[in-house]
């Protein structure tokens, strides 16, 4: 087998498949997934990835270790697989044309790495599409894995966040390794979405107070979210300069396990907004 389960919880309570959506996150040692209504957090898995192994393979194992836990892709309102990105960024619909979405980040970043391809996810709520690029191998391997999945970034998913509708400006910082995903939002509008190189805690307050400075949003109000890779260096770092930190688990929902309970949210915000 390609990966390895390594933490799994479910619950028992029975809620009608249309109303239940499977949401699964790659991270550099394989994927973490979990099974939610709007109320009811329902399961959540951690599978970690055993070694390398060609596309049929790695599809193969992907379907197989879900189908050992129940879990059938047709048994979902939906299916989607979010793959953090290092290479992305937003254009409005009236601005989209199909046949240039290479370029729009070319012009950004330079060429995608070679076995990478541009992905667009649109947003209705935003009128516009997240285009980012990700390694295609991986996800066709999902695609096969899982038909009908729909495939993300972290900003899709952070658009659709409850921080999108504070009412004080709310900065979120997703920590990854090497690299923060910044959004800054306040009453319903974005003001930012990017992403930056970091190495240390100072580099990552450095980073936090040019966001702030830049938006001209540097009021005692300014929530700043940490969610991700966060450690006590980071969060003490942060804290010792922001006036209200606060860790970010995604949007509320009743836990259908007590065990969910003992599981750092925060880290896997991505499978739970």
């Amino acid at each position: 087998m390609s990966y390895r389960l390594n933490t799994h919880i479910s619950s028992d309570i029975d809620v009608p498949s249309y109303e239940k959506r499977l949401s699964i996150c790659l991270r550099p040692n394989g994927f973490s997934f979990s099974v939610a209504t709007s109320q009811y957090l329902l399961e959540f898995g951690q599978a970690l990835h055993e070694g390398a192994a060609d596309m049929v393979s790695l599809s193969n194992d992907i379907k197989a270790l879900f189908q050992s836990l129940g879990i059938h892709p047709f048994a979902f309102q939906k299916v989607e697989l979010v793959v953090p990105s290092d290479m992305s960024t937003w254009v409005p619909d009236e601005l989209y044309a199909e046949d240039h979405k290479a370029l729009y980040l070319n012009l950004l970043y330079g060429s995608a790495p070679l076995g990478s391809m541009v992905y667009v996810d649109p947003s209705a709520e935003l009128q516009s599409r997240q285009l980012f690029v990700a390694e295609s191998g991986m996800v066709t391997a999902f695609k096969i894995a899982l038909p009908g999945i729909v495939v993300r970034s972290q900003f899709s998913k952070f658009s659709e966040s409850d921080l999108l509708d504070s009412p004080s400006p709310a900065i979120l910082m997703y920590v990854r390794s090497g690299m923060v995903d910044i959004q800054v939002s306040h009453a319903g509008k974005m003001l930012m979405s990017t992403s930056f190189d970091f190495a240390t805690s100072a580099d990552l307050l450095s980073i936090g107070v040019d966001v702030m400075q830049q938006l001209q949003i540097e009021t005692p109000s300014t929530i700043l979210w940490l969610a991700g890779e966060v450690g006590r260096d980071i969060y003490k770092a942060l804290c010792d300069y922001f006036p209200q930190v606060r860790l970010y688990t995604g949007r509320k929902r009743q836990f259908g396990n007590p065990e969910f309970q003992h599981l750092h949210t925060y880290q896997f915000v991505l499978n739970l907004i």
